[in-house]
């Protein structure tokens, strides 16, 4: 990837996590609230494969780390954010013509993401009421995979702007 590619991709992620507790937070949806942060790392793992989606996860988690109210263990949402990049980089390298196949994959990541985050917080910090955790996972599936219908073909749009769209020519430059 060229440095521009990169700059985009730490800017997208940056403005995210901003707009994330300033502005979806605040919706009154019922269950879980919109994760932008999280379609937008799943967005970039699914166009770039698991190197860029594991290094989105990891400044995004880093950013949400350093963001105040911060949580009292660092590294929590970074490891997490990491895994779910790779993991879905890897799941979504394959190309695919299927709409469908990005929004599962997403709602699978947001799923995942849940769980591996009430199983941290229980295991370092304190326990976490897994009843609340599962009626999360419906809703934020559901969320997820409503915003990755808008996000995931913005993100691939400014990839294809960007340059070269083969590994061959990504290679060479």
């Amino acid at each position: 990837m060229n440095l521009l590619r990169w700059l985009v991709v730490i800017l997208s992620i940056f403005i995210a996590v901003i707009l994330q507790p300033i502005l979806l937070t605040r919706l009154n949806f019922p269950g879980a609230t919109v994760d932008l942060i999280l379609v937008l790392i799943c967005a970039w793992a699914i166009a770039k494969g698991p190197i860029v989606g594991a290094s989105a996860g990891f400044i995004a988690g880093l950013l949400i780390d350093l963001t105040p109210p911060t949580e009292p263990i660092m590294g929590l949402n970074s490891f997490a954010l990491v895994l779910i990049g790779f993991v879905v980089g890897l799941l979504g390298v394959k190309p695919s013509k299927s709409f469908f196949r990005p929004l599962l994959i997403v709602a699978f990541a947001s799923v995942v993401l849940i769980m591996l985050k009430a199983a941290l917080t229980s295991i370092f910090e304190s326990p976490v009421a897994f009843s609340r955790v599962s009626e999360l996972l419906f809703t934020q599936a559901i969320y997820t995979s409503l915003l990755a219908v808008f996000v995931i073909p913005l993100v691939t749009w400014l990839d294809r702007k960007l340059g070269p769209t083969s590994r061959a020519d990504e290679l060479r430059l």
